[in-house]
């Protein structure tokens, strides 16, 4: 494997971006916090894995294994905490419960449900995610939705755009999504479909 230095570089950005969701949400939002700290820890992973040339196969699996987490577990625990900031906590459950059950049967699964399971999963929780932002308008909630879908099933992680590593941009996008995901939950709940008498 070659170093590289530029994808390490991004996922450091995705990293403090995480870590600094984490911090800042803090108690006020375990779900989020716990979320965001899956994906700081893969991220970080990833910064030591692609900025050495022969990277340990320990290195090698634990950051495959933080980025499965992170998408089987994290995202699903930001849906989750969307769903417990207007206190819709049965969707929540919902959201721990599909994460759980796709890590239960990820051993039964070929290749291509695997995908499709990690899909759904986080599908399932941005699109929790966008229509209760769209709801409560709460426009930056809405931003870190959709870049989490741009990154995912537009941008991916193969090949190059621009001149630059399609994981690089993917990166850069998730990090811009965890910012607009925390400020999200930071804002107070706006009714917009009825006013209380």
């Amino acid at each position: 494997m070659v170093k590289q230095l530029s994808t390490s570089l991004s996922d450091g950005i995705l990293a403090l971006s995480a870590f600094h969701a984490t911090y800042t949400i803090g108690r006020g939002n375990l779900a989020a916090s716990f979320g965001f700290a899956l994906i700081g820890s893969a991220a970080t992973a990833g910064v030591l894995k692609f900025s050495q040339e022969s990277p340990t196969d320990n290195l090698i699996y634990i950051h495959t294994t933080l980025a499965w987490l992170s998408s089987l577990i994290g995202v699903p625990a930001l849906g989750a905490a969307y769903c417990q900031h207007v206190e819709l906590n049965s969707l929540a459950n919902v959201h721990y419960a599909l994460g759980i059950a796709a890590i239960i049967s990820w051993n039964v699964l070929n290749y291509k449900l695997q995908n499709l399971a990690s899909t759904a999963v986080g599908g399932v929780a941005l699109l929790s995610i966008a229509v209760i932002c769209c709801l409560k308008f709460n426009p930056t909630g809405i931003i870190g939705a959709v870049l989490y879908v741009v990154a995912g099933l537009v941008i991916g992680i193969e090949g190059t755009l621009f001149g630059v590593l399609r994981v690089d941009w993917f990166h850069y996008a998730l990090a811009v999504a965890n910012i607009a995901l925390m400020l999200g939950l930071s804002q107070k709940e706006k009714l917009v479909f009825y006013k209380a008498k």
